[in-house]
């Protein structure tokens, strides 16, 4: 008896604990620890959760970051290329200086030549000061 109400209705409430817990509650670790086991599907409360969760475990939260870096770049337009330079800035910030800086910059290079032929995607990747390949 699933069906696609049910559903929705489930990942709405998988949002409103996760929410709940990193808001009202301020638990970071709690709401971790829900996103993942009820499979948050919910973006925005992803990047809402990777912003509090940096200070328990920072490394933790770039495949968070990445995985909304890609979705970002699902979708084309200005908007959403600068959102993801902009993230993946950030996810250059938290790797510094740990052995996941190489594979943070790997992944905008990666990503650079993914989408070579968009221009305006380069355009914010250079703004932003990402890597290029050499």
């Amino acid at each position: 008896m699933g069906g696609p109400f049910r559903l929705a209705s489930f990942t709405q409430r998988a949002a409103e604990a996760v929410a709940f817990a990193l808001m009202p509650l301020n638990d970071p670790q709690r709401a971790w620890q829900l996103a993942h086991d009820l499979k948050l599907d919910d973006p925005l409360v992803w990047n809402d959760l990777a912003r509090a969760y940096v200070s328990v475990d920072k490394l933790a939260t770039l495949p968070v970051h990445e995985r909304l870096v890609r979705l970002d770049l699902e979708s084309t337009g200005a908007e959403f290329y600068g959102s993801a330079a902009h993230r993946l800035e950030r996810m250059r910030l938290i790797a510094s200086g740990t052995s996941e800086a190489a594979r943070v910059d790997a992944l905008i290079l990666e990503l650079r030549e993914e989408h070579r032929g968009q221009p305006r995607l380069q355009k914010e990747f250079d703004r932003f000061r990402l890597p290029r390949a050499r």
